[in-house]
């Protein structure tokens, strides 16, 4: 019965426990889970950087701490990381992270997300990512050619253009620019019923994957091609060297590069050039990023941005402030250490004064010693100044050396006559 009494009590004490507990972790995942989109103009707003301040600080970051060195690093995909290294030794590990950020370690097609960042000039539309059906475009401008590209990236078309016929270039030939859903259906369709899925998926992308969608995108050549894009040979043209070296200055980056087949999935398609705006362009140039998707999943998608709004307004902030206090408390102490050691070298020196003012005064006493010894010495021996002084002193001790001399001669002299006087006397007594 007793036991029976403290498991209906033990049961009564966990389930509130439990209740909490139960309450708490799918409120936190919900947090989680909630998380809103964060496109790149409103982050860079947010912080109040512009996109070259915030790539710098993302280089300082990997600089200031290890637990920053690849800002760009998100723990939830970490043994992402892991697999996509492992099943692709030869390629860097920051070009890692930012691959799989975008989702190219789950393959073409096999994880596709709608794109978030429609309205943005640096959004990503690939095999992973993908523009809804129904999006449309408002601000669609004509590029001079009977080509409609979102105002932006019409304007800077235009300039560039320009350009190219400055440097003295020869006529440059538009294939397309912006392009419906249902035209991309149709050639898709087509070029599946033609050559067959592999070369199709090569060559074409699949409706809503394709970056003509979005206006942003152009496809040019030197001249007219008579078979398919290929046989044109762009990248052998004075047209596609400019663009190598000068496309960035107008925001448009070569969008498929022949290096990276395996990784953008598409053939190589150096007609196809893509524009990202002025800064991202420049900035891809500058750090030498070919790829966009290496691009987009160091400094672009959503999470990443989360992740480096937290570091810069938080963690930054708090790491810098502990720093300080550290330095602080280490200023302190170090002024405590130098006070002490001065300290020390104060009472070293004062015990040294002492010990010289007592050796110098041991040498005084017996300097004033040694003076009165002399002094004493000096009291009893005649002072000799002179010959004549000498003389004067000699002649009194001749004298009485000479009278006592002459005294004991005496002495002895008479000594010797009462001796003989007395044997006289004794002889003749006996006579």
């Amino acid at each position: 019965m007793k036991k029976f009494i403290a498991f209906i009590i033990s049961i009564n004490m966990i389930l509130p426990l439990a209740g909490v507990v139960c309450f708490l972790q799918p409120a936190a995942t919900a947090i989680e889970a909630e998380m809103p989109y964060l496109s790149l103009p409103d982050f860079l707003d947010e912080i109040e950087m512009d996109l070259n301040e915030y790539i710098a600080k993302m280089s300082e970051l990997s600089e200031i701490s290890e637990q920053w060195l690849y800002p760009y690093f998100l723990e939830k995909n970490s043994s992402r990381y892991e697999a996509y290294q492992q099943a692709n030794p030869g390629i860097p590990y920051e070009n890692v992270i930012a691959y799989v950020n975008v989702g190219l370690d789950f393959g073409p097609y096999s994880d596709i997300k709608d794109a978030l960042d429609l309205a943005e000039v640096t959004v990503l539309i690939n095999k992973t990512f993908a523009m809804p059906s129904t999006w449309t475009i408002s601000d669609m401008v004509d590029i001079g050619t009977g080509h409609l590209m979102r105002a932006e990236a019409a304007e800077q078309m235009k300039l560039m253009m320009a350009a190219m016929t400055g440097d003295g270039l020869g006529r440059l030939y538009i294939t397309s620019t912006h392009r419906f859903y249902q035209s991309q259906v149709t050639m898709f369709n087509n070029a599946l019923n033609t050559w067959g899925r592999e070369v199709a998926e090569k060559d074409w992308a699949r409706p809503g994957h394709s970056e003509h969608h979005t206006g942003l995108s152009v496809d040019m050549l030197h001249k007219p091609y008579e078979t398919n894009m290929q046989s044109a040979r762009f990248q052998e043209s004075d047209i596609y060297a400019w663009l190598i070296q000068e496309a960035h200055n107008y925001g448009f980056i070569l969008r498929y590069p022949e290096a990276y087949q395996d990784i953008h999935g598409y053939i190589f398609e150096p007609w196809h050039w893509r524009y990202v705006g002025v800064d991202v362009a420049c900035a891809m140039h500058e750090m030498e990023i070919v790829l966009y998707e290496d691009f987009y999943g160091r400094y672009i998608t959503s999470d990443v941005l989360h992740k480096v709004r937290e570091i810069l307004l938080f963690e930054l902030p708090f790491m810098i402030a502990a720093e300080e206090e550290e330095r602080r408390l280490a200023a302190e102490e170090e002024e405590r250490r130098l006070l002490a050691e001065e300290e020390e070298r104060r009472l070293t020196e004062e015990e040294e004064e002492r010990r010289l003012l007592a050796e110098e005064e041991e040498r005084r006493l017996k300097a004033e010693e040694e003076e009165r010894r002399r002094a004493a010495e000096e009291e009893w021996t005649p002072p000799v100044t002179n010959n004549a002084t000498f003389i004067l002193y000699l002649i009194p001790v001749v004298l009485i050396a000479a009278i006592i001399f002459t005294a004991k001669k005496i002495n002895d002299s008479f000594i010797r006559d009462t001796r003989k006087d007395r044997l006289h006397e004794f002889l003749e007594k006996k006579k």
